[in-house]
């Protein structure tokens, strides 16, 4: 059984069954992007090890600060950006009504990922008023 990263799609179709007929559109199937998502979650989760290891060298030089402070950003970067959209574009495209890839899918990824992360640590900085 071949794997394929990408499905043909019916346009007009709302089952979104794989279909090789002329006038599909192409996309990536949403286990794929499920599995990418937990992938840039374990290289993130790496690289902040990595970085806070390369800070933790006895006599650290400036350079090995700053490498260790650019892995970090790096593995932070894509736990708390990269991954969410991963996880969070195949269910607002799943819910959208053309059930097709379209910039509108992508924007309302983001702005639902910025607002989950808004929503997170606001209630964060409550909790952390009230102790």
């Amino acid at each position: 059984m071949k794997m394929r990263l990408f499905e043909y799609v019916d346009t007009y179709s709302k089952s979104g069954k794989t279909l090789k007929i002329d006038g599909q559109v192409k996309r990536i199937r949403s286990k794929y992007l499920f599995r990418f998502g937990k992938i840039a979650i374990l290289l993130g989760i790496l690289l902040v090890v990595n970085g806070a290891a390369w800070k933790d060298v006895p006599n650290a030089t400036k350079e090995q600060l700053v490498i260790g402070d650019r892995f970090i950003m790096g593995g932070c970067s894509l736990i708390f950006t990269i991954a969410p959209c991963l996880f969070i574009y195949p269910i607002v495209r799943g819910l959208s009504l053309s059930q097709k890839d379209s910039w509108l899918n992508v924007a309302i990824t983001f702005i639902t990922e910025e607002w989950l992360k808004h929503k997170l640590t606001s209630y964060t900085r409550k909790k952390d008023k009230k102790y």
